[in-house]
């Protein structure tokens, strides 16, 4: 029995479940001991059936991947599909992510900035962005309780090069170069 009486009129309870240890007054004022035995052997079976939640949600990282993609597969076009499985598969590979402990903002970041080294902005932010989208899921599916990424952002900064205009002794070039038959059309997309 786990049950012991503590300052001569409180039963507390002290167990383990799965390493961890919990130890808790039995509430309702219980005097009996069966009964505060019972309750106790309630109470595990409620952390067991996961009905209570003292234990925090692990899974394995592929399993969420598995649900999401199957979801993402019915509900997004072919293109997406492909493009978030390759995102998930570089970003899982990269951070070396096994479990959802393993997924935290600095393994996130120190992702980013080794990723960034060979590749660009605009996809370390889609991969991120979709580990993101599979976490807020699997949140939603209650696979996991919360979504330990959900403070971390995208990498800033423009994505796409600048616009560049033609100077004034450019456009008198092209408009030499070009034939008598597209001076005027050349001409027309300049002003």
């Amino acid at each position: 029995m786990t049950v012991r009486k503590r300052y001569g009129k409180y039963y507390y309870t002290d167990f383990r479940l799965r390493g961890k240890r919990i130890v808790q007054k039995i509430p309702g004022g219980i005097s009996n001991r069966e009964v505060a035995q019972q309750w106790e052997n309630d109470y595990k079976l409620r952390l067991l059936r996961g009905e209570i939640g003292i234990e925090r949600q692990n899974p394995d990282v592929s399993v969420l991947v598995e649900r999401y993609l199957a979801w993402d597969r019915n509900n997004n076009a072919p293109a997406s599909c492909r493009r978030d499985t390759i995102a998930l598969r570089n970003i899982i590979r990269g951070a070396r992510l096994r479990k959802v402990s393993d997924i935290t903002p600095t393994a996130i970041e120190g992702y980013k900035e080794r990723r960034r080294r060979s590749a660009a902005k605009r996809t370390v932010n889609i991969e991120v962005k979709t580990l993101k989208a599979m976490l807020n899921r699997s949140k939603e599916w209650n696979l996991i309780s919360a979504n330990p990424i959900s403070a971390v952002g995208r990498i800033g900064g423009s994505e796409s090069k600048p616009v560049s205009y033609l100077t004034t002794e450019e456009i008198q070039a092209l408009l030499a170069a070009a034939t008598p038959a597209y001076r005027p059309i050349i001409y027309t997309y300049l002003k």
